[in-house]
C-alpha cells in the first residue's frame, strides 16, 4: 500500500511536469529542502519567438540585438525583462546579457536592486542574469552587509535557492528594521572598503 501511494505520487508529479514543460512554462519543484526551477530548452511555438523579438525591436533594440536577445525564447519575456532593464541604468548590450534565456522580468528587478545596493554593474549583470529574482539580489546585499565579500557574496546567491532561502528567513527574522537597514549596512560598507582601498571586498 505505501508503494502504491508513492508510485500515484511520482505519476501525478511526472504528469504534472510534462504537462508544464508541454506548454513551455517554467515550475518549480522542492526536493529534500531544495528547490528547482524547471525551464523548457526551447519553444514549440517559433510565433512565441517572433513576439519576443518584435517586442525587443519595436522598442531600441537593432533587428541583430533583437533576434540574440530572443534566441530560444519561448515567450516575450526576454524582451520585456531588456526593457525592464534598458529603461534603467543598464545598456542594450548589458540589458541582452542580463536577459537572454529570461522566462520573467527577474533578472532585471535582481539587477536594480544589486546595483542599488554595494554592487557594480558588473558584478550585479553576473548575479541576476537569466534566471535571476529579487531574492538573488535580497540574498547578495545581506551576504555582504555580513562577513562576506561581493564576489562571496555572489558565489553564494547566484545558485542555491536553499541558501537564499535560510539568508531570508534569516534576515526577515534578525531585524526590526527590515531589508531597507540591511541595504544601508552594506553600502557602508562598500563607501567603507574604498576608502582603504580594498575596493574588491
Amino acid at each position: 500500500m505505501k508503494y502504491q501511494f508513492l508510485f500515484v505520487v511520482i505519476g501525478t508529479l511526472m504528469f504534472s511536469q510534462l504537462a508544464f514543460a508541454n506548454h513551455g512554462d517554467p515550475f518549480d519543484i522542492v526536493q529534500d529542502g531544495y528547490r528547482y526551477h524547471c525551464v523548457a530548452e526551447s519553444s514549440e511555438n517559433p510565433v512565441d519567438r517572433l513576439d519576443c523579438v518584435e517586442k525587443a525591436y519595436a522598442g531600441p533594440f537593432s533587428r541583430d540585438e533583437a533576434q540574440s536577445l530572443c534566441s530560444g525564447a519561448f515567450s516575450v519575456a526576454p524582451a520585456e525583462c531588456a526593457l525592464s532593464a534598458y529603461s534603467g541604468i543598464f545598456s542594450r548590450s548589458e540589458s541582452i546579457t542580463l536577459c537572454t534565456h529570461a522566462v520573467s522580468v527577474g533578472p532585471a528587478d535582481c539587477a536594480k536592486l544589486a546595483y542599488s545596493g554595494p554592487f557594480s554593474r558588473d558584478e550585479a549583470l553576473r548575479l541576476c542574469a537569466r534566471d535571476g529574482t529579487t531574492a538573488n539580489a535580497q540574498c547578495a546585499i545581506r551576504a555582504y552587509a555580513g562577513p562576506y565579500s561581493r564576489e562571496e557574496a555572489i558565489s553564494i546567491c547566484k545558485t542555491n535557492a536553499h541558501l537564499i532561502n535560510m539568508m531570508l528567513t534569516k534576515l526577515h527574522n534578525e531585524s526590526i528594521f527590515g531589508f531597507d537597514h540591511v541595504l544601508q549596512k552594506s553600502r557602508k560598507k562598500a563607501e567603507f572598503m574604498k576608502a582603504i582601498g580594498n575596493g574588491s571586498f
